[in-house]
């Protein structure tokens, strides 16, 4: 992730034990951080030193699964973030809370998804760490900022249905932030 539930929280005072505004931060920074990865790239946040490839990954609720027990000797370790591409229905950034020889176990606490969708292994799926320059959490922190400070002007800027969500009005924001975010933008 981008940036913690509880980074932002302590960014915007609020108080750790208030889950009022929970889901409506969690909403805002996967949001955001889809609007960084569509806006930015992806490729130039990926360390291909730590890579999996393989056809034998699989899902399921919370677990990321290698029949053939590659995840440690590729260097996955607890706490890394991960992009999972070439997944037909868990694209996505994750992070591992805890990490095995077979077994990658992601958090879905700071996530406004519950679990992975059950995918069987089949196709060669691709996993590799990612890694986020801290500069840009003072981007997405603002980026939040001005969407909360929105929303409570304008009022509704969000749904979410079960799996299902979507955002009005994401990409509005100031030409400051716009040009803050260029910085990490890739050719394309």
């Amino acid at each position: 992730m981008l940036i913690k539930l509880d980074e932002v929280k302590k960014l915007l005072s609020i108080d750790l034990e208030d889950s009022s505004k929970n889901d409506q931060i969690k909403l805002l920074i996967s949001s955001i951080q889809d609007f960084i990865i569509e806006e930015c790239g992806i490729n130039q946040f990926k360390d291909d030193r730590i890579q999996l490839s393989s056809s034998n990954i699989s899902f399921a609720s919370n677990t990321i699964l290698d029949s053939d027990s590659q995840f440690l000797e590729s260097d996955f370790i607890d706490g890394l973030d991960i992009v999972v591409e070439d997944s037909l229905y868990n694209f996505g950034i994750y992070s591992i809370l805890t990490a095995a020889a077979g077994t990658l176990t992601c958090n879905f606490t700071q996530d406004i998804k519950s679990s992975f969708i059950t995918e069987e292994a089949g196709e060669s799926i691709t996993i590799t760490r990612i890694v986020f320059p801290l500069a840009l959490k003072r981007i997405i922190f603002k980026m939040i900022q001005f969407d909360m400070n929105k929303k409570i002007a304008e009022g509704l800027t969000s749904e979410s249905i079960a799996d299902y969500s979507s955002s009005f009005g994401i990409g509005d924001y100031p030409e400051s932030l716009k040009k803050d975010l260029a910085l990490y933008r890739c050719l394309k």
